[in-house]
């Protein structure tokens, strides 16, 4: 059976996280560099009920709302201690550089995301 440890680019497909701080809305800047995000972790000190995505073309640079097709912000309303697929996956095919945005202020405590990816063939 394949693991995720014989692929060269990672080591897991758990080992990258947003952190947003309390009191904060905007994570770290993550670089998916080598894989594609497949979904997202939502824990329970999680507070809110929609969260979206900054993406970039570079971990630094300037960060911009990640559209559907269609124009809208691509969002997902989630609660906490849940698993969100990304369901469109060609809406963020091809994005490196991404963070991720909390609609409400996180009150209680830093909240981690554990992000799912897998590497890029």
């Amino acid at each position: 059976m394949t693991n995720t440890a014989q692929f060269s680019t990672i080591s897991d497909c758990y080992n990258l996280q947003f952190t947003v701080n309390a009191g904060e809305t905007v994570s770290n800047s993550v670089d998916l560099g080598g894989t594609e995000m497949v979904g997202l972790f939502i824990p329970a000190e999680f507070d809110g009920t929609t969260l979206f995505f900054e993406v970039s073309t570079s971990l630094t640079g300037t960060y911009v709302p990640l559209r559907n097709g269609d124009g809208s912000r691509f969002d997902i309303v989630t609660a906490a201690s849940n698993y969100e697929p990304i369901r469109s996956l060609a809406v963020i095919a091809g994005v490196r550089f991404v963070r991720l945005v909390c609609v409400t202020a996180q009150s209680t405590t830093s909240t981690v995301f554990t992000i799912a990816s897998r590497p890029l063939s």
